[in-house]
């Protein structure tokens, strides 16, 4: 219920038209997802260009501009998918930092509980995308046997991620 809800939200606040509202300005708002996109592209590449090109690709995917650019819910669940995985990859590289370690891991998970409580099937659907890269993470690591303490500490991560995301799911 949270596009309805955002929805009337600013309708009430603004004294737009529906109409107006879906047909002018949600088709804008889905070009802010570029932002978003392009954090969690250089979070997970470490490059600006690679994080550029990867962008632009996926701004070129008709699936994902008919999702997003129509007036339904998915731009916002696409925008905290994108956002959760942005603070999910930036939390990694901020291990030796207790306090913003911190500050991203709890905004992931807010991401996360706002993603559940806005569309319950996508959110699952990500953390199945979530439980699957784990479970390719200890077959990557069982087949090339390298046991490396960064790596352990990663699947150790995402299984504490998956954990309890599963369980805000079935709370909610």
């Amino acid at each position: 219920y949270t596009f309805q809800a955002i929805s009337a939200f600013i309708v009430t606040c603004t004294g737009l038209e529906v109409a107006t509202l879906q047909q002018l300005i949600y088709p804008v708002l889905a070009a802010l997802l570029v932002l978003p996109a392009w954090l969690m592209y250089r979070a997970l590449t470490g490059s600006s260009s690679g994080a550029a090109l990867a962008t632009i690709l996926l701004f070129t995917q008709p699936e994902f501009l008919f999702v997003i650019l129509r007036s339904s819910h998915e731009k916002f669940t696409r925008l905290l998918m994108l956002l959760s995985l942005y603070l999910l990859a930036r939390s990694f590289k901020l291990r030796d930092r207790p306090v913003q370690f911190a500050v991203h891991v709890g905004l992931f998970y807010t991401a996360i509980f706002a993603l559940i409580a806005s569309n319950n099937l996508l959110a699952h659907s990500f953390i199945f995308a979530i439980a699957l890269a784990l479970m390719l993470g200890w077959l990557l690591e069982r087949r090339f046997m390298r046991s490396l303490s960064k790596e352990s500490n990663t699947l150790r991560r995402l299984t504490y991620v998956l954990m309890t995301s599963l369980g805000c799911v079935y709370l909610l």
